[in-house]
């Protein structure tokens, strides 16, 4: 077969043949696992053919369609080998008789579960790989984006070599009669990463031929747009700053709130700064360090909040193996003051997503990064005791609910069951929303992100309050209906692959929804097994049971309405914003006011704050 010029090569073609060796290993493993499920062999056979014909076609039409027009070649094939490596691992497991388990509900409930997670993560590969691909068209000049700071200011192309004798091309801005000139230039050629809460950080600098920091931007980042949001209202504060002193930050402190974003922002322009001074001004900075340290005390912090989550895990797992209900309650309030209120950290959406674009960032001893690892992994081995013992919101609806006594509890189960699965649309929805817009204020519907932080949003507390309230009479109201990163981590303690050693659910007993040992929600409480223990009379239901049955559906879906709401109109908003044409110049016709370049700019003295002398009053 003759060499395709701009065809995928020699690994494009390994990655081909591999992807039909192990498509062709699947078929065993399968018959093994539908084998061990109790599945008939003429059924199991339906199920294969029927798979294989539909995943063909459908593979085919993405691949014609979206992939190969927006990777190429290459990158497709990459993608699909990377898809089949990935989805082989599961199959390699001991199987387990799970597909048999409930009725025919709970049966389609675990394999659409499975089957969106599937798509929504293959829709955030293609989306992350296009990404990249743009990123590195616009990374190829970076003058568009300069001219956010320099106006129609003349820029020069100029290259200089890094430490590691890298030629790198950075722009000079030409001076005239209004400004000095100055530099613009990436973060990431001049200085090693920096990592925020949501990964490393990508800043587009501005600064004058003396050292002062004019202006900057993130270039590239993955932290929470409304924290984000926070740090950048310190900004001001790090403009007119001199990059060219060893430690220009050191009397600016982070942004309460924020502190991680705040904290990686400066260390960046700190190391960016002196990086660009030595090797492309070639300035001595003196007293300046090889690496700049992190800034005082957030390693320690980091260190003090990765062990205080270690602990409520080691707890966790402890309780499971000797239940108590008063312990438990004990380590709920625990949960909720440290990991809420104290730390602000849980796992959420934006978790998620960072997991899916596998943009782990450095191994740490760190609270976000036992939020982003070690939490997946624990629920990977153990099954869900996240949710069920360290969750802080959940922790809250749960104590919230205990305050009422009687034990009276809505929906039944044959209700519950089609409240259940809502979260995993949910979870879809936004992963789609977030691949198709690649703006993380779609997750805004996650309250999980802001509720025990600075940056909440009215609508975020209301819909908090409102699943408390719910939870009184629906234990878990919001972790058992809507809760999306709660139904991530369900799909992951499908594995659970150290379940042998803990107590086994009882679903007989359980009060929140749970119907069969297999069932994805079971939060592994052990409030089942208490209540077996106890062997009391079970609650009889209250006079208004079927009514309350019949408004649970209803209080469900507007609850779910209202939170896609506001994930719906962030993505809206971006939207909009993205095909907006330009506003000309002409009466009635309002134009977006940078109010920090006007800050900026009287700081530098190019304008004035003094009132005009003439103008016309009306």
């Amino acid at each position: 077969m003759p060499h395709c010029r701009n065809g995928p090569g020699r690994f494009g073609w390994r990655c081909f043949c591999g992807g039909g060796i192990f498509t062709g290993i699947y078929v065993p493993l399968v018959a093994a696992q539908s084998a061990a499920a109790g599945i008939a062999a003429p059924r199991a056979g339906a199920h294969l053919e029927l798979s294989d014909t539909l995943g063909g076609a459908l593979g085919a039409l993405s691949t014609g369609l979206l992939l190969l027009p927006l990777l190429g070649a290459k990158g497709t094939v990459t993608l699909l080998a990377a898809l089949v490596a990935v989805n082989l691992a599961p199959l390699l497991l001991p199987a387990r008789n799970t597909i048999t388990a409930g009725d025919w509900f709970d049966r389609l409930r675990r394999s659409c579960g499975y089957i969106l997670a599937g798509i929504a993560v293959y829709a955030l590969l293609v989306s992350q790989l296009a990404d990249r691909a743009r990123q590195a068209q616009e990374n190829q000049s970076i003058e568009v984006s300069a001219r956010a700071f320099t106006g129609f200011r003349v820029l020069r192309k100029e290259t200089a070599h890094r430490a590691d004798g890298a030629a790198t091309e950075y722009l000079a801005v030409v001076p005239d009669t209004d400004t000095p000139g100055g530099y613009v230039f990436d973060s990431a050629d001049w200085s090693p990463r920096v990592y925020g809460y949501g990964g490393p950080l990508r800043l587009l600098v501005y600064m004058a031929p003396d050292g002062s920091l004019r202006d900057y931007d993130l270039f590239q980042h993955n932290e929470t747009p409304a924290y984000l949001e926070m740090a950048q209202g310190g900004k001001l504060q790090l403009l007119g700053r001199s990059l060219f002193s060893p430690v220009p930050f050191e009397d600016v402190d982070a942004v309460s709130g924020a502190t991680v974003t705040s904290n990686a922002i400066m260390r960046a322009l700190e190391q960016a700064g002196h990086g660009f001074a030595v090797n492309a001004l070639h300035k001595e900075i003196t007293g300046m360090k090889q690496i700049p340290p992190a800034p005082s005390g957030i390693e320690n912090t980091g260190l003090r909040d990765f062990l205080l989550l270690s602990l409520l895990l080691m707890a966790a797992v402890a309780l499971r193996l000797r239940p108590s209900l008063w312990r438990r309650r004990l380590l709920l309030c625990t949960s909720l003051v440290v990991a809420g209120f104290l730390l602000n950290l849980q796992f959420s959406t934006q978790q998620v997503l960072t997991l899916t674009a596998m943009n782990f960032g450095r191994a740490s001893f760190t609270g976000a990064f036992f939020v982003l690892a070690i939490v997946p992994l624990a629920v990977l081995l153990l099954g869900n005791v996240y949710c069920g013992y360290l969750c802080p919101f959940g922790a809250l609806q749960e104590l919230a609910g205990d305050l009422v006594a009687g034990g009276r509890h809505i929906p039944d189960k044959s209700t519950w069951r089609y409240g259940r699965a809502v979260k995993y649309l949910f979870l879809f929805a936004l992963l789609i929303l977030y691949a198709c817009t690649r703006d993380a204020s779609v997750l805004r519907g996650d309250i999980l992100i802001t509720l025990f932080g600075g940056a909440r949003e009215r609508a975020v507390l209301a819909v908090a309050v409102l699943a408390v309230a719910l939870s009184v009479l629906s234990p878990r109201f919001w972790c058992r209906t809507l809760c999306p990163a709660g139904a991530f981590l369900s799909l992951c303690s499908g594995v659970s692959l150290l379940r042998r050693w803990m107590p086994k659910p009882l679903p007989r007993h359980c009060h929140l929804g749970v119907m069969t040992p297999a069932d994805l929600d079971c939060i592994h409480c052990d409030r089942c097994v208490l209540r077996h223990n106890d062997a009391k009379p079970s609650v009889p239901e209250p006079r208004n049971a079927y009514w309350l049955n019949a408004l649970f559906p209803l209080a469900v879906v507007l609850m779910f309405l209202s939170v896609l709401f506001m994930s719906v109109s962030s993505a809206g908003i971006f939207l909009t914003d993205m095909g907006a044409p330009a506003v000309t110049d002409g009466v009635g016709k309002p134009r977006e006011v940078d109010v920090d370049l006007f800050k900026r700019l009287i700081q530098e003295g190019a304008l004035s704050e003094r009132e005009a002398d003439f103008y016309i009053k009306k």
